[in-house]
């Protein structure tokens, strides 16, 4: 049983989930090179941080949410039978 809006839980999409958290990665990064908080060569260092985070989080919900769908699925068949 898929869930929808009429259930009270909005499906996530992997993919905007992912770019998101990218988009707010950069954005941090952006706040603390203007705060002068890191300078020059250090930056070179900070800007793959988004991209490796949004990508674990990408790879933890893909290999994750079947899992939990599973149990889901499982636990609404019993319910019904």
């Amino acid at each position: 049983m898929k869930r929808s809006w009429e259930q009270g839980r909005h499906p996530v999409d992997v993919g905007h989930l992912v770019m998101g958290i990218a988009f707010l990665g950069l954005v941090g990064i952006w706040a603390v090179v203007e705060s002068d908080a890191v300078q020059g060569e250090d930056v070179r260092w900070l800007l793959p941080v988004p991209w490796v985070l949004a990508g674990v989080v990408g790879l933890l919900v893909t290999t994750l949410a079947p899992r939990r769908r599973a149990v889901r699925d499982d636990h609404d068949h019993r319910q019904d039978s």
